[in-house]
């Protein structure tokens, strides 16, 4: 389950700072299910969901896996917060809140504005603990073995892309020097000047 959640209202949370550094409570350690979300989110500012093999890595920490969405839609997203709800057993639910959320960039390289207001989104993810094993059939016999420790993993597949601001424009700023469509040109000239007053402007969310 991966669902982005936006919000008209700022999340309640329990962090000390709303830094994108100091995202836990002075004091406490992150839990094991928190550290996958937070890498998940740090590969998310790095621009890492815009390549291939970035997508891959973050494959990595989801049950799942999809293709590479190379036309699809970006989602621009800052995380700030990772807080976990609950753990019963195998399953677990972690929530993130978000400094900003932006809008989005399509397929054509054109800035889609929120439909509405928005302060702060976030997504709400659930998590397995995965038992990592190898399938083998021998002789006309399947077995299962286990072939490493059992770790948390995202449940469900990678859905979508996602970047912060900074690492959009390095992605729009790309493709409008490799394509010759002077549609697309235009739209990508037109969206860096919107990011870039976005990224001058600063952090617009703020937590309660």
């Amino acid at each position: 389950m991966n669902r982005l959640v936006v919000t008209a209202l700022a999340f309640l949370v329990v962090a000390s700072s709303t830094s994108g550094q100091d995202v836990y409570p002075r004091g406490r350690k992150p839990t094991p299910t928190e550290v996958v979300v937070q890498k998940y989110a740090e590969l998310i500012v790095q621009g890492a969901l815009l390549t291939p093999e970035g997508w891959q890595k973050a494959g990595r920490l989801f049950t799942d896996s999809k293709p590479y969405p190379a036309y699809g839609k970006i989602e621009l997203l800052s995380p700030r917060i990772v807080g976990e709800d609950w753990v019963k057993g195998e399953n677990a639910q972690v929530e993130t809140k978000w400094g900003n959320y932006d809008g989005s960039i399509d397929s054509s390289l054109r800035y889609i504005q929120p439909t509405y207001p928005v302060s702060m989104g976030g997504l709400l993810l659930k998590l397995q603990f995965v038992h990592q094993q190898r399938t083998t059939t021998s002789n006309g016999a399947t077995a299962s073995k286990i072939v490493a420790p059992p770790v948390w993993k995202i449940e469900g597949a990678l859905g979508y892309r996602s970047a912060s601001v900074q690492a959009a424009i390095v992605y729009v700023a790309k493709k409008r020097d490799e394509t010759t469509d002077p549609v697309i040109r235009q739209n990508a000239e037109k969206t860096l000047g919107i990011l870039k007053r976005m990224l001058h402007r600063g952090p617009s969310g703020s937590a309660c």
